[in-house]
């Protein structure tokens, strides 16, 4: 299982994410920082990835 770094609570869901780093990039590449959440009712979830 992977770790999160962070959670973050937003006004109506949670946040979540881990920050990646591709082994064949050097250290000075942005990492990859995948997100995802639920709603406060927890019926929908949303993922995506972005690199910064």
């Amino acid at each position: 299982m992977k770790s999160i770094d962070k959670i973050i609570k937003l006004k109506n869901s949670f946040v979540s994410y881990r920050k990646e780093f591709k082994d064949d990039l050097d250290n000075n590449q942005s990492p990859i920082v995948f997100l995802h959440g639920t709603n406060r009712k927890a019926n929908r979830m949303e993922r995506f990835n972005k690199r910064f």
